[in-house]
């Protein structure tokens, strides 16, 4: 099945890669492959944080892109696109252990698909400090919705704890076929 808006057969490869602590190369995301690959990289930010990037599952339409350097609040600009129009990519951007997330911050992320990849970071953090891992490596994606419902759980994530290595989330989106006659692009695990 192709999706017309986005030119792309599905499923869709899709990966999503951090900006490790120390290395230049951006955070980015990347849908499809060779011609027709849409490409993102994270703003450039001299802060340690995190990427929150939103795309549009009709069209594939890049909605949001903002580093996040509080490691404690939720971005306010994330709140219009509380919905399941909406996929959201997460991925660390210079991610200095001091700076892992807490609070708001991190309720909201549990919420939204973090899972086991997330408290593993936090653990070794808490466990071991700044001083043993400087920085980590994290991405995530998952489906976004409303703030008063449910939606799926768990997202997929990626955690490295390697000094210097990007974290590199590799997923599938599948063009799935609603109920209401109209299609949207959804994040699914790799198939075989």
């Amino acid at each position: 099945m192709t999706t017309p808006n986005a030119n792309l057969a599905s499923p869709a490869a899709f990966s999503v890669r951090s900006q490790a602590y120390g290395v230049q190369s951006p955070a980015l995301f990347i849908i499809g492959e060779g011609a027709s690959a849409i490409t993102h990289n994270a703003p450039p930010s001299p802060k340690s944080g995190l990427w929150f990037a939103v795309i549009d599952r009709s069209t594939l339409a890049l909605a949001l892109s903002i580093v996040h350097d509080d490691n404690t609040t939720v971005p306010p600009e994330i709140l219009p696109y509380l919905d399941d129009k909406y996929i959201l990519v997460v991925a660390s951007v210079y991610l200095s252990m001091l700076h892992t997330p807490q609070g708001e911050l991190f309720k909201f992320l549990d919420k939204y698909g973090a899972g086991r990849g997330l408290r593993r970071m936090i653990n070794i953090a808490t466990q071991f400090g700044c001083g043993s891992y400087g920085g980590m490596s994290y991405c995530m994606v998952n489906t976004l919705f409303s703030s008063s419902g449910m939606g799926p759980a768990v997202g997929f994530e990626e955690v490295d704890t390697t000094y210097g290595a990007s974290a590199l989330l590799t997923v599938e989106l599948r063009d799935i076929d609603l109920e209401n006659g109209t299609s949207m692009w959804t994040p699914t695990s790799l198939s075989d």
